[in-house]
């Protein structure tokens, strides 16, 4: 469920400054674009606080849209892969070891992990299952082989859900209202 800010009052706030219609949906449509640019990045640093994500990587799961007067921000339903977040190991004597929460310890992963280039040649974090197959694609077509598979944290969208968040930026975008309309108002 997408977060949203109600901008009506501030489009009732600026039409009381005596300002004409024009101007006031000028000033509307400002701030805006000034909260959707910012939202972003305030919900990145909140989410950052407790993941241990990259910047790019949470920036690239989050995105606003304008909804009338309403400002929503989304993130991405897609998990994010565990390489992104840090870690170490997953070479031939070293295990794979993943901390998501900055709170929390790094998990040590078993043998059965490790890190490759998948098929379309980007590195992941591959979880190597008991069951075989014969392989169709890569350097082992044709023979039987582990079945692999890659390995996903949490994905952005369930990060802006965690408790206390949407409370947090909700006051943070009316503080950036409040701010922008004393900007406009000058």
């Amino acid at each position: 469920m997408p977060a949203s800010v109600d901008l009506s009052g501030l489009r009732r706030q600026i039409e009381r400054l005596g300002k004409t219609q024009k101007a006031a949906e000028q000033a509307v449509k400002r701030a805006r674009g000034t909260l959707a640019r910012r939202i972003v990045v305030e919900a990145r640093r909140d989410i950052q606080t407790e993941y241990t994500l990259p910047a790019n990587r949470i920036t690239a799961g989050l995105f606003t849209r304008n909804n009338g007067d309403a400002v929503e921000l989304t993130g991405v339903g897609r998990g994010v892969g565990l390489i992104n977040f840090k870690g170490s190991g997953g070479t031939r004597r070293a295990p794979v070891r993943v901390q998501v929460k900055t709170a929390g310890a790094a998990v040590v992963y078993d043998n059965n992990y490790f890190r490759a280039k998948g098929l379309n040649g980007n590195r992941q974090i591959f979880e190597r299952l008991p069951e075989k197959r014969r392989m169709t694609q890569g350097n082992y077509k044709g023979k039987v082989r582990n079945v692999i598979r890659s390995t996903y944290g949490p994905s952005v969208a369930q990060m802006l859900r965690r408790p206390g968040r949407s409370g947090r930026l909700a006051d943070t975008a009316q503080t950036i209202l409040r701010d922008e309309i004393d900007r406009l108002g000058r």
